[in-house]
């Protein structure tokens, strides 16, 4: 997992590997290109016996060493289900719930086999396959990449027909294949798949462990679920995450068109040193608004950061 999402947040990359240099120390290098050697004045001199009625020096008090914290990702899921159940009590729909701890592989579902039609969040399976198809030789990439990256960052619907248009649905059918997903999803297309919670997040998890595409598409689409901006009214995760040192990306859903409304958080939370990180999809299904379900709908999460990443 680690060579595949070291192209994600740019900067920070950079300043690590600054840290790591300066971590090792900088030697002086003169105009030779060699580090000059400094001869001591006293390195001839007769050694000068101490003064034993001199204060020795204190000795210097050792720095501790700090504790790797550890998450018991199992236990902590368990302790996690009866708050995300609280949660989400009383909730005017259906909903479904999976999560994936990445360290550990341990999982957590409540409501995880359940059909829901996943909107936008499934354009995620298209984008797979299309960078499949130009992995494989069957497409140039240059001509699309401009719809392409606006299915993405802005979640156009249009572009996505375009991207639609170029699979067909064994190749998406693939995806959730090589994910180790079951048989319960189906993606005729964007506009009329069905997906369970636990098989869209068995696919961010192929995603983000470099399962599904070469190194270099995976930096790149993950990159790309990094940008997603959408409107905070439909947001169920959120679009960032408020805390130094984490990559996240998503690609969420909603349909407010027709009835029943369906919501979708789907994504990756990963810090950058690769020790701390899951994968989480929350489907809602409702004849509530945007702005009813909200407050309800945005809970979740936070219950997932502070259970499976470290205190701040």
């Amino acid at each position: 997992m680690r060579s595949y999402v070291v192209g994600l947040g740019g900067g920070l990359a950079v300043a690590l590997v600054v840290a790591a240099g300066l971590a090792v120390g900088l030697n002086y290098i003169d105009d030779s290109g060699t580090a000059p050697v400094v001869q001591s004045e006293r390195a001839t001199a007769t050694a000068i016996a101490p003064d034993p009625t001199a204060t020795p020096t204190p000795a210097a008090t050792p720095t501790p060493t700090p504790t790797l914290y550890v998450v018991d990702a199992a236990a902590e899921l368990a302790l996690a289900r009866p708050e995300i159940e609280a949660a989400l009590a009383g909730f005017d729909g259906d909903w479904g719930f999976h999560v994936i701890e990445l360290a550990s592989g341990a999982e957590l579902g409540i409501n995880e086999s359940q059909n829901f039609y996943p909107a936008s969040s499934g354009k995620i399976i298209l984008a797979i396959a299309v960078l499949r198809q130009v992995e494989q030789g069957i497409r140039e990439f240059q001509p699309i990449q401009d719809r392409y990256e606006q299915m993405m960052l802005i979640s156009s619907d249009e572009a996505a027909d375009d991207m639609d248009a170029l699979v067909n649905e064994n190749e998406t059918l693939q995806v959730f294949r090589d994910s180790g997903a079951s048989e319960a999803s189906a993606f005729p297309g964007w506009r009329s798949g069905w997906v369970t919670p636990r098989d869209l997040a068995l696919v961010w998890k192929a995603l983000v462990d470099g399962m599904l595409l070469n190194e270099e598409n995976t930096a790149y689409l993950l990159d790309l679920t990094g940008r997603y901006e959408m409107d905070p009214i439909f947001q169920t995760f959120p679009v960032r995450l408020n805390r130094e040192g984490y990559l996240y990306g998503q690609k969420a859903g909603y349909n407010i068109q027709n009835f029943p409304h369906t919501f979708v958080g789907a994504g990756y939370t990963l810090s950058a040193d690769f020790r701390y990180g899951f994968v989480a999809v929350l489907i809602l299904r409702t004849d509530r608004t945007a702005g009813d379900t909200h407050d309800q709908r945005t809970r979740v999460y936070p219950i997932l950061a502070s259970h499976l990443l470290p205190p701040e």
